[in-house]
């Protein structure tokens, strides 16, 4: 794999020359991910050796938050039910941590299968809280693969271990709800979700 990396490296052409000396782990995954590529290359200290890391390829789609009467809304779109789904567990985790923060240096599979896909919306996102919740893991960046019925997904899930010194939390949220859950999709996917906070 070495070799491989070694030659993509060669080719890829950097926003900044290796050998300049940055200010944070952040700021060499800014600063040294080739756009549309899906690498990051990351050093904990500047002094340490480089390490490579493959990352998803940035997706396409958006989310936006909703304003709800108690709680948050989500809505996210995409070309496909994959990046939409990785859009929604995005929305999600913005609304619980500062995410600039969080460097996507470890992953986390998630696998599952649910009813339907109003259920594996839900199934997602609270399968990711409660990784959040037990585990500490607190993702950015998303990969899904779905299903060809759209009932079961396979994921990787980039992010890190909380740390409290680092990461800014902004709020806690108890679970992703089937209240006015919305899928649609024509030209784009489309869902709507409401978070329970």
């Amino acid at each position: 794999m070495l070799d491989g990396l070694a030659s993509e490296l060669a080719e890829t052409p950097w926003e900044r020359p290796l050998g300049e000396e940055r200010n944070s782990v952040e700021e060499y995954t800014r600063s040294l991910r080739p756009g549309g590529r899906g690498l990051a290359i990351i050093s904990s200290l500047p002094d340490q050796e480089w390490e490579a890391l493959w990352l998803p390829d940035p997706v396409a789609g958006t989310f936006a938050l909703l304003e709800h009467t108690a709680d948050v809304g989500i809505v996210a779109t995409g070309s496909s039910l994959e990046e939409v789904l990785a859009w929604l567990a995005k929305g999600m985790f913005s609304v619980i941590a500062d995410l600039d923060s969080v460097v996507p240096k470890e992953f986390l599979e998630v696998s599952l299968i649910s009813s339907d896909q109003e259920a594996l919306v839900v199934d997602w996102l609270n399968e990711l809280l409660y990784r959040y919740e037990a585990e500490g893991f607190l993702p950015r960046e998303f990969s899904v693969t779905v299903d060809g019925a759209g009932k079961g997904l396979c994921a990787q899930c980039w992010g890190e271990s909380v740390d409290l010194q680092r990461h800014q939390i902004l709020t806690s949220v108890k679970a992703a709800t089937y209240h006015e859950l919305q899928l649609s999709h024509n030209s784009q996917w489309r869902i709507q979700v409401i978070l329970d906070v």
